[in-house]
This record gives C-alpha cells, sequence and structure tokens, in this order.
C-alpha cells in the first residue's frame, strides 16, 4: 500500500521552513508546516497607512505542500536530492508508423424513431 502524501518526508509542525511574499501587502512572510503537513503562511505585516496588520493568509494543498517540505530537506541536507532520469524519445531507429485512415462510414438507411426505409 501506498504512503499518503502527508506522511511522505515529514518536517515537524510549526516549524518555519522558508520566507515567501504575501500575496495581499508583498511583505516578507515565513512558511510554517502545519500539524496535517500542509504549508501556510499568515501576515502580521502592518499597513504603512492604516498602522492595521494585513491578515494576508495562503495555504498550499498537500501534492505543493510535500514538494515544499522535500525542498526544504533537501535544502537542510536531511534528504538526499533524486533525479529523475527522463526516458529518451521512442523509434529513433524506425520510421514512424503510418496513421491509418478510418474506414468511411454507411449511409444511414433509417428514419428518425429507427425504423429501415
Amino acid at each position: 500500500m501506498a504512503t499518503p502524501i502527508k506522511n511522505q518526508h515529514q518536517v515537524e509542525a510549526g516549524t518555519e521552513i522558508g520566507k515567501g511574499k504575501c500575496h495581499a501587502c508583498g511583505g516578507v512572510v515565513f512558511i510554517t508546516i502545519s500539524k496535517s503537513g500542509a504549508a501556510y503562511y499568515n501576515c502580521y505585516n502592518r499597513s504603512e497607512k492604516t498602522g492595521r496588520p494585513c491578515q494576508g493568509h495562503s495555504r498550499w494543498g498537500a501534492s505543493d505542500s510535500l514538494n515544499i517540505r522535500r525542498a526544504y530537506l533537501v535544502k537542510s541536507g536531511q534528504l538526499q536530492e533524486t533525479k529523475i532520469k527522463v526516458p529518451e524519445a521512442a523509434n529513433l531507429n524506425k520510421a514512424p508508423l503510418k496513421a491509418v485512415e478510418p474506414e468511411p462510414q454507411k449511409e444511414d438507411t433509417t428514419d428518425e424513431y429507427g425504423l429501415g426505409l
């Protein structure tokens, strides 16, 4: 049975794994890992005009959070980077196959009710 995405490359909850840019105010935010393994940030930067906190927030989905956690573990040296070998193109020594043309459709010999004419 495959391991669920949230259980792969686990990082302790509350770990600040990097810095990012708030989508609402453009300020610097810290990306954190939740208890469920999701990456998120909350922005508490204050506006220069109003003095109120931005309160912008964002969460990433399971597969994006997995990639963020994996990148953090590789950068911190806790996980070795793996490179996926891309397969070479097929049919390098052979000519491509000819496309098969579909057979022409027979004329419909039924009326609108499906009865023969």
